[in-house]
């Protein structure tokens, strides 16, 4: 299996989900990508097909929402990037299966993410605890 980069912008992460944006056909299949190729794809980022297929944005995308909400949290999004890669995968993945990314938006424009998160966002417990321990 590939190892997973983390701490940059050119992670193993960032450039599959780049590629897919760019070959994603109308229908939101991936062009280019057998089933089987996509299954590996994800295999070998240490997501499920389903994860992978699912982090592909509508909206503002799920890792631009996550930097957002850990500046909202008083966190350095390059200093969590650099925790271990499957700690900041999870933390993609709860954020990309997330059914509140429009309330995330809103709270986020607003100001009140970091107190509103506590009522809807997965990762908000890890925020917690990551200030914690900064503590």
């Amino acid at each position: 299996m590939t190892h997973v980069p983390s701490g940059n912008d050119d992670s193993l992460l960032t450039r599959a989900f780049s590629w897919i944006m760019t070959h994603r056909t109308q229908e939101g299949r991936v062009a280019g990508l057998s089933n089987g190729d996509l299954r590996n794809l994800a295999a070998d980022l240490g997501v499920t097909q389903a994860d992978l297929l699912h982090v592909l944005p509508e909206g503002t995308p799920p890792r631009d929402l996550m930097d957002q909400m850990i500046r909202a949290h008083g966190l350095d999004p390059a200093a969590i990037r650099a925790l271990p890669t499957a700690m900041v995968r999870d933390m993609e993945v709860t954020c990309s299966r997330c059914q509140n990314a429009s309330r995330c938006e809103r709270d986020l424009k607003a100001g009140r993410a970091a107190v509103n998160s506590q009522h809807y966002c997965g990762n908000a417990p890890t925020f917690d605890a990551m200030i914690d321990a900064r503590a």
